[in-house]
């Protein structure tokens, strides 16, 4: 589904999470089960490669910063994490100065990390498996224009409706792949 978050975000005081490895669900299904509201935790149906150790600790309302980069950083959440990790080292082979942040709670949206990155990135690349309208990247241009408008782009599904099929065929049909990430990480790069 590329709407589930757009559809979520907007139920009033409904937390939204998207994880992006195994251990990350483990460990936030610790916090659910305490959780005093309703949530909604969006999981991929395929296996996703395993990001973070079973020590990392991470909490509700927060996100995980692996770099801020001087000139981008990448903001992506779910299935996107580990795509953007990859593209971030090829970026940096490439002179560019980027960073990735696993922005795995949509809403609240982390705003202490966005203000970090603001203080520091000239421009924000977001990934994210799913439409481009009402997700990830609507919850981060609604901060980032009111606080501090940088260049800002996104790698998501353009308007339309989803196929079934192989996971990977899809990340590719939709534009979601590691070379879109590098591309338009180069086009804010650009831009700033």
């Amino acid at each position: 589904m590329l709407e589930d978050i757009a559809l979520t975000r907007v139920i009033p005081q409904m937390t939204v999470i998207s994880p992006s490895d195994s251990t990350m669900v483990k460990n936030l299904m610790e916090e659910i089960y305490h959780y005093d509201s309703y949530l909604y935790m969006r999981l991929s149906r395929n296996d996703v490669f395993d990001i973070y150790d079973e020590n990392t600790k991470f909490h509700i309302g927060e996100s995980y910063i692996h770099g801020i980069g001087k000139d981008i950083t990448i903001i992506a959440t779910g299935q996107m994490v580990s795509k953007a990790l990859e593209a971030e080292q090829i970026l940096k082979k490439e002179g560019i100065d980027c960073g990735v942040v696993d922005m795995y709670t949509i809403k609240p949206i982390d705003t202490k990390t966005i203000d970090k990155i603001l203080n520091i990135s000239k421009g924000i690349l977001v990934c994210e498996e799913h439409s481009y309208i009402g997700g990830l990247f609507s919850a981060i241009s609604e901060y980032v224009v009111r606080k501090n408008p940088i260049p800002i782009d996104f790698v998501a599904v353009n308007d339309t409706f989803g196929e079934s099929g192989k996971v990977e065929e899809l990340f590719e049909k939709y534009g979601l792949g590691i070379d879109t990430i590098i591309k338009k990480g180069k086009m804010v790069y650009d831009r700033i």
